[in-house]
Formats: structure tokens, C-alpha cells, sequence
């Protein structure tokens, strides 16, 4: 009754070995696709075997396979990278294991626990009708322990910007809840070296990294986002360059960013599972210009 991939990853074959609480698969099982299908029976798709059709909002796996530094090389999904294995994880002093979907080298469940399966235990049956309030694995968002946000019903395959997550953010790096907070658990504060300190992302241009974790300014180029008018009135909300909530409660209009209120966050220039460019880009940074879209001109719309 148990299937697993095959070495290649290519298709299904029998699994001999029985899994825990009679599960058919595990995690990769679950959400591989033998074809481009991004959604298969109402479960989403983050590793398609085939180039996917219609990437979710974490992207998807599918890159990692021809290319190590376009997304996270998952434990079943792809090998080891060669650049970071036996090393430390960029931006961290943490010693390098290959990444798991979920718990102590994972990122979904509670990365407490080593057994990748106990981690997620329960959370695909927990009641979320309640809201996500991050008091339990299954209440968090998209199973992101302790972290908040809103879930897009279709996981942005339809990628418009009236029907899309919503991301908590917050001006500082320690609110334990923003989903930038769960990046830094591995690309972390350590030192110089930190994606979230001073020392590791400077104070002032010239920039050693972009720095998150901060208002989109309503002054300068800032204030005009996507194409909005200018100063503190509301703009388009990019789903190229989304930006964080910081009250997800009262955001009013979810199709609208408010320079002065809403927060850059790491997943405004990267998807979380992969892409098709270098870094997990939402779009092709490193080879530009040429051709396709130009993310940062959202943001940055004195520079395109």
C-alpha cells in the first residue's frame, strides 16, 4: 500500500517498508508530482518532476535538481549541495545537515523534534477554522511552528494579487512569529556574518546585504510601490516583491500596500522552496538586465 520515488525521481515505486500511523508516503510522497500538475486532488505540489505549471507561492524543488543555488536542497527531493555540505549554513554558525521538510533540520512541524514525522504529527487534522494563532503546529501558518500569517486557498497558483498569502512581519528581528524570524533560525544573527544585524547587513548604502525587517518608506522612490500614487496612499499589492503585515488583523484591503505601514521581509525578494533563479529569486537578479521582470524597480521605482 506504500509508495516512495524511485533514485532517480522520476516516478513511484513500491515501499516495503512500512511507514508510522499507516501512512501511505512520507512528506516528498505527499507533495511530488509525476508530471507539471502544481495542485493534484487539492494537495499542493512543491516537487514536480516535469518543469512545474502554475509554481506555487514557495516555488517549487523541481530547480534545485539542475541547480544547486536555486533553491533548498531537501532530504529526498534532491542530493546534498556541494558548496554548503559539512559546512555552515550561510549567514550562521550552525553546522550543516542536509534539510528535511520538517523538525530539527526542517522547517515545517516543531523543530524541536528529530524524527521528521512525529514533527508534523496531527497538524493536517487540527481545526484551523478558528484563525492561525500559532498556539500549535497545526494552528500555525502552513504548519510554520509559532508563526503567523493568512493562508491563500489555492496557494497563490492563480498568482493575483486579490487572492494571496498574507505574511506577518514586524520591526524586529526577534518577534518570534514573522515568517522572517523562521528564515533566520538558520540564516540567522551570528555575528558579522548575520543576515539580520548591522554588522552583517550594514546601516547605511552602500548595503552588504538588503536588510529586512523594516517599513517600506513613503518618501523617495519607495513611496511610489507598483505603480501607486505616491506618499502614504495605498498601492497595488506586487506579487513579484509582496510585502508583510504588521497586524494581520486589520490590513483592510488585502490587494493594497501601504508605503509607511507594510514590511519588507525576506520572501519579498525569495521563495522559500526553490526557483528558477540563482538564490531562490523571485526573479532573475543576477543576470539582469535582460530579459523578464525586474523586481526590484517595485520598490526601487527610480532605478528601473
Amino acid at each position: 500500500m506504500a509508495i516512495q520515488l524511485n533514485a532517480g525521481r522520476t516516478a513511484f515505486v513500491d515501499d516495503t517498508t512500512p511507514n508510522p500511523a499507516l501512512l501511505i508516503s512520507d512528506c516528498v510522497g505527499c507533495h511530488t508530482m509525476i508530471g507539471n500538475a502544481t495542485i493534484e486532488d487539492g494537495v499542493p505540489i512543491v516537487f514536480n518532476t516535469n518543469s512545474p505549471e502554475d509554481p506555487l507561492a514557495g516555488g517549487n524543488f523541481h530547480y534545485v535538481g539542475y541547480d544547486d543555488a536555486k533553491g533548498h536542497n531537501v532530504h529526498g527531493l534532491t542530493d546534498p549541495d556541494v558548496t554548503f555540505q559539512g559546512k555552515n549554513i550561510p549567514g550562521s554558525t550552525t553546522y550543516y545537515y542536509q534539510l528535511t521538510c520538517a523538525g530539527e533540520h526542517g522547517c515545517h512541524g516543531d523543530r524541536s523534534m528529530g524524527d521528521e514525522l512525529n514533527a508534523i504529527r496531527s497538524a493536517h487534522h487540527a481545526n484551523d477554522l478558528g484563525g492561525i494563532d500559532g498556539s500549535s503546529v497545526g494552528l500555525s501558518y502552513r504548519f510554520l511552528d509559532g508563526i503567523l500569517g493568512k493562508e491563500d486557498s489555492d496557494w497563490e497558483q492563480d498568482n493575483t494579487n486579490t487572492s494571496h498569502n498574507e505574511y506577518q512581519g514586524a520591526l524586529d528581528f526577534g518577534i518570534t512569529t514573522t515568517i522572517s524570524y523562521l528564515c533566520g533560525q538558520c540564516h540567522g544573527n551570528a555575528g558579522d556574518g548575520g543576515f539580520h544585524n548591522s554588522g552583517g547587513v550594514g546601516s547605511s548604502s552602500p548595503w552588504l546585504r538588503h536588510p529586512t525587517d523594516i517599513v517600506l518608506a513613503y518618501e523617495g522612490e519607495y513611496q511610489y510601490y507598483n505603480g501607486g500614487p505616491g506618499g502614504i496612499t495605498p498601492a497595488p499589492y506586487s506579487m513579484i516583491a509582496p510585502l508583510a503585515r504588521p497586524n494581520l488583523s486589520s490590513i483592510g484591503d488585502t490587494s493594497m500596500i501601504t508605503p509607511g505601514t507594510d514590511i519588507i521581509m525576506c520572501l519579498s525578494c525569495h521563495r522559500a522552496h526553490g526557483s528558477p533563479y540563482f538564490k531562490l529569486m523571485r526573479w532573475d537578479y543576477k543576470n539582469w538586465p535582460g530579459q523578464g521582470v525586474n523586481g526590484c524597480a517595485v520598490c526601487h521605482t527610480w532605478k528601473d
